[in-house]
């Protein structure tokens, strides 16, 4: 009979704790743009930032494709977020699927977020963008365009919670996986380019 009320309170505190975490999963919150600072602003980084603008690259004009000697000299391209936002939301998709959205406050929509794990803190979880998601669960590098995207680091304060914009770097991934030659070096930032912006949440 003991062994039976043993076995039922381990049974109970597992259920428990599993819906326990699930539950930190649940998310349905508003965060204020980040302020940028000094930082130069890239595309990834642009729709969790508090500015108006995304890219600025340099392009040049050519009366003639096939003649270099027709083009004129590079003119700054500068692009500007279509309706910026001062607020975006993050929001659980599919809990069982570790599924979220964030949307994007440069352009109308949202993108896919899929949750890499619990911070050491149970209250902290780390997001990273699907397709970059996929291509390190699968390995797809070889070949193809890898676009360094950053990753949102969520922490419950109380009833608040904080908000951190950060390069993707190999501490982020934190997620447990069955494969030996799984490697995230060519997805990660080098240390001395992490760039990282804090902002609140509720």
């Amino acid at each position: 009979m003991m062994k039976l009320q043993k076995t039922y309170k381990l049974d109970l505190f597992i259920i428990l704790f599993i819906f326990g975490n699930l539950n930190a999963f649940e998310l349905d919150i508003s965060c204020v743009a980040a302020d940028p600072g000094n930082e130069e602003i890239s595309v990834s980084f642009a729709p969790y930032l508090n500015s108006d603008g995304y890219t600025n690259k340099s392009v040049r004009t050519c009366k003639n494709a096939f003649n270099p000697n027709s083009c004129e000299d590079g003119i700054d391209n500068f692009k500007y977020c279509k309706n910026p936002k001062q607020t975006f939301f993050i929001k659980t998709l599919n809990k069982s699927n570790k599924t979220f959205v964030v949307e994007d406050r440069c352009n109308p929509g949202f993108k896919k977020f899929k949750l890499v794990g619990l911070g050491f803190d149970e209250e902290e979880i780390i997001l990273i963008d699907e397709k970059m998601y996929f291509q390190i669960k699968n390995q797809i590098w070889g070949g193809s365009k890898i676009e360094l995207l950053p990753a949102l680091i969520i922490n419950k304060v109380k009833n608040s919670y904080t908000l951190s914009i950060e390069s993707f770097v190999e501490d982020h991934w934190i997620e447990e996986w069955d494969r030996e030659d799984i490697d995230i070096s060519f997805f990660t930032t080098l240390p001395e380019e992490e760039i990282s912006f804090s902002t609140s949440c509720n």
